[in-house]
């Protein structure tokens, strides 16, 4: 097995590429990934927190303890409520103020945000998390955007996991923060101020990072500004305007915006929104995509992020301290596993098969989950050998989970939508990916306190098991697949898909270079560039 520095296309690469412009680059935009990975892993340890139950009433004595369920679940969800919105007009952003700028902004909001957080009120926490979610939604869909249009095609798709992998990477860092502070013998408000301030340092890194790098060269090239488009790529790969690789990069980048301007000519955002209705082959793209973010949910991995400590006490390790230091080595197995997949599996093995796998340890571990709550008896204290396997699983299900719906999510619509539809159909997808996320996160503690938590396990384990299945029938395999194959993918019945989920070794060399497919629509031959992906290379 090969990773992508072993590639034939990066070693053919000039030296000069790889440099210390490109790593600044690339880190800086992966903070906005931060932005939610430390959300994600603070919320959950810092509403069980001594300290945060008092300030907020939420205490067994406290004037909110009857209503402490709902008033949990409301904070950790506005966060994400301010996401869908910032979602939605990320790609209007990002086209009209830029990439670049787009992120600063949203640093900008996010540290905001993060400000009201930290005020003693009810009102004020919420505002901030809602401020916060606007500006995490936003840069969750442009940073990646911004890091695959800096970075060279042959590593284009590492950079770009490079944001997954951040933001698993502060979920952990979080955890462990959050379980620093329980172990604190007399809280105070700087108990839970502390997290909730920390996760200003990734806003505060975005912010400075991005003001001191350079415009996109894509979104230059698209605005007519090919100069300083120029200019701007030979600064990040650290070579001459005349060098042929820059050359050949600026005519690839020149052509790929010259089709996507040429397919969305005269459209508006209606007639857009309809041809993705009424065109067979987009509408089960985005049925596709749609079904991703659902099953990625429902499988229940966000609900155990935000309420790992619960979820962690339900099978017998009690005191706060205690489920926030599993919650902190369920961090780690999430990091060490993403490592692997992004290195070694997804440009090897590819997504479909990763993904089955996963989904199926995944399930396994949640219906064990089940039956050890069903029937078990729970004494506070103590945690019995099957308490512990309960852990081992919780466990085992994020190394399930790391192999296949943490990325492929994020990754597949990515490759399927067509230059023409792409910008509308990518951000109403990431805007449902957070609308869902809300919805099951919102959820998740009346199904933990309503259905005794075996109940709300076994209907993940049911919806995981489901995914597999879906998959096996549904999901194509688009590694190695060429471009006409993709399209020639949802030209049929989805029925048919399990026949067609793998390429051939034909599909895998269909394609026309970018200069022909642009010859070939200019020219009105049979080939129509507005009904193709644009190039994955130029995506991720």
């Amino acid at each position: 097995m090969t990773n992508f520095l072993t590639s034939a296309d990066v070693k053919a690469m000039p030296r000069e590429v790889f440099n210390w412009r490109l790593v600044l680059a690339t880190g800086s935009a992966c903070m906005a990934g931060s932005l939610f990975g430390f959300d994600t892993g603070n919320i959950g340890g810092i509403i069980v927190l001594p300290s945060f139950k008092e300030t907020f009433g939420l205490t067994a004595n406290g004037p909110n303890a009857y209503q402490a369920p709902n008033l949990s679940a409301n904070i950790v969800t506005a966060l994400q409520a301010g996401a869908v919105l910032g979602a939605l007009l990320a790609y209007t952003s990002a086209d009209r103020l830029g990439r670049r700028w787009t992120l600063i902004v949203g640093a900008v909001v996010f540290l905001i945000g993060c400000i009201l957080q930290l005020i003693a009120r009810l009102s004020t926490l919420y505002a901030g998390r809602v401020i916060s979610g606007i500006a995490t939604g936003l840069c969750s869909v442009v940073a990646p955007m911004y890091i695959s249009e800096t970075s060279p095609k042959a590593i284009r798709g590492a950079m770009t996991t490079c944001f997954n992998l951040i933001i698993v990477t502060s979920l952990s860092l979080a955890f462990w923060i959050n379980y620093a502070v329980s172990t604190w013998s007399n809280p105070s408000n700087k108990q839970w101020r502390i997290p909730m301030a920390i996760q200003m340092i990734p806003g505060g890194l975005l912010f400075i990072g991005m003001i001191l790098q350079k415009e996109s060269p894509r979104y230059l090239i698209s605005h007519d500004r090919s100069d300083e488009a120029i200019q701007n790529l030979t600064y990040y790969r650290q070579l001459p305007a005349d060098h042929p690789f820059v050359a050949i990069e600026v005519a690839e980048i020149t052509e790929s915006v010259k089709a996507e301007m040429l397919a969305v000519k005269g459209s508006s955002v209606f007639s857009l929104c309809k041809e993705v209705i009424t065109v067979p082959a987009n509408r089960r793209r985005y049925i596709l995509a749609f079904t991703l973010q659902i099953f990625q949910q429902m499988t229940g991995t966000n609900a155990i992020n935000y309420f790992a400590p619960s979820i962690f006490a339900s099978v017998g390790l009690t005191g706060t301290s205690t489920s926030l230091l599993a919650t902190g080595v369920y961090g780690i197995v999430k990091v060490c596993t993403t490592v692997v997949y992004a290195s070694l599996i997804i440009d090897n093995v590819g997504r479909r098969k990763p993904l089955m796998t996963g989904a199926v340890i995944q399930a396994c571990c949640l219906l064990y989950l089940t039956i050890f709550v069903k029937l078990a008896t729970i004494e506070t204290g103590q945690v019995s050998a099957g308490g512990y396997v309960g852990v081992v699983a919780i466990y085992i299900y994020a190394f399930g989970w790391s192999f296949g719906w943490s990325v492929v999510p994020w990754v597949v619509p990515s490759e399927i939508f067509p230059n023409r539809i792409r910008a509308i159909c990518m951000s109403s997808i990431f805007a449902w990916q957070w609308l869902l996320n809300f919805a099951i996160t919102r959820a998740t503690p009346y199904m933990m306190l309503n259905l005794d938590k075996w109940g709300a396990y076994l209907i993940f384990a049911v919806f995981t098991f489901a995914s597999a299945i879906w998959a096996f029938f549904f999901l194509p395999e688009l590694k190695g697949r060429s471009i006409e194959s993709t399209d020639r993918l949802f030209e049929q019945s989805a029925f048919t898909m399990l026949k067609r989920a793998y390429p051939t070794e034909e599909e895998k060399t269909l394609d026309l270079s970018p200069r022909d497919k642009a010859l070939e629509a200019a020219s009105g031959t049979t080939h129509h560039i507005e009904e193709s992906p644009a190039r994955r290379e130029d995506i991720v």
